[in-house]
């Protein structure tokens, strides 16, 4: 069993408040199944009252990036460059855009007595740069490493990899390269080399292991994307990636607020609803309704 003080949670979000909103409810899910897992979260906007949640144990504020075409590809960059710093020796990497499901979540810690990292083979129906690039490639938004040499060789040479195809998407027109070849269209060559799973497939894959890590391939529950064109799932989902969070964001964020004026912090649920009043888009009632809701904690 892994001492939980060795072993932690990360999340980096940055450049857009929506990111930092997923975190904090990412993270919540995490604490109400675990609460004694630290999390740590990265992010430029520490001045949000999501940044102030208890569910984050540790908040560090850094600076992105301005000089992509890209603001998704600027954020991919921090979230390396946050792995590269995580504060812990057994780190799992989330998404923001995750739910965590599994009771027993702290037991992925464990793995790494034997491995270096850990992950979940993308989908095809359930990921544009997998079919587009026609390999056999992970999903970056959950990875469970150890810091040791190996992972750290592979996260330095991803970071490198990512920020020299980064440069090569700012250009007109878009180069080819060896790995996109085969991609006729340059706006579509453009969005692949602003993907950082297209750098990491050429490092880490389930063909791929450039620098001899222990590896263990997760199963699809750990890292659930959604299944596509038919095909089915029946196992039970231990860490929800599904895009169909997304649309849920505003009234997850109204709930957890509640909750925290339940438990005494009016301060900050009052914070979190005139945030998400003043700078998230909703119908005129929906605005009247918080803004009720708003005026009743007191």
């Amino acid at each position: 069993m892994i001492s939980i003080d060795q072993a932690g949670i990360v999340y980096s979000a940055t450049r857009r408040e929506h990111y930092v909103v997923e975190a904090f409810l990412s993270a919540h899910s995490v604490k109400d199944l675990a609460p004694s897992i630290p999390i740590t979260l990265y992010t430029d906007q520490t001045h949000l009252p999501y940044a102030r949640g208890d569910c984050f144990d540790n908040v560090v504020p850094v600076d992105t990036s301005r000089n992509f075409k890209s603001l998704w590809a600027e954020g991919q960059l921090d979230r390396i460059r946050a792995l590269l710093t995580a504060p812990y020796h057994r780190t799992l990497h989330l998404d923001t855009d995750t739910r965590v499901y599994a009771r027993d979540i702290a037991k992925l810690f464990d793995k790494l007595e034997n491995i270096d990292i850990a992950m979940a083979v993308c989908q095809p129906d359930a990921s544009i740069c997998a079919d587009q690039m026609g390999l056999t490639m992970f999903n970056v938004g959950v990875i469970l490493f150890r810091k040791s040499e190996k992972v750290m060789q592979l996260l330095n040479a991803w970071c490198e990899l990512t920020a020299h195809h980064f440069a090569l998407g700012n250009q007109d027109p878009v180069p080819v390269i060896e790995s996109l070849q085969h991609v006729d269209d340059p706006e579509q060559r453009r969005k692949l080399l602003f993907m950082d799973q297209t750098s990491f497939v050429q490092l880490l894959s389930p063909e791929i292991n450039k620098f001899d890590l222990g590896l263990e391939i997760l199963g699809e529950e750990w890292n659930f994307r959604g299944a596509f064109g038919g095909r089915r799932f029946d196992k039970a989902i231990m860490i929800n990636h599904h895009p169909e969070l997304r649309p849920f964001l505003g009234r997850d964020a109204v709930q957890r607020a509640k909750l925290y004026h339940e438990l005494g912090n009016t301060t900050l649920a009052r914070e979190i609803l005139q945030n998400l009043f003043d700078k998230f888009p909703m119908a005129p009632e929906g605005k009247k309704a918080l803004r009720r809701l708003i005026q009743s904690m007191v």
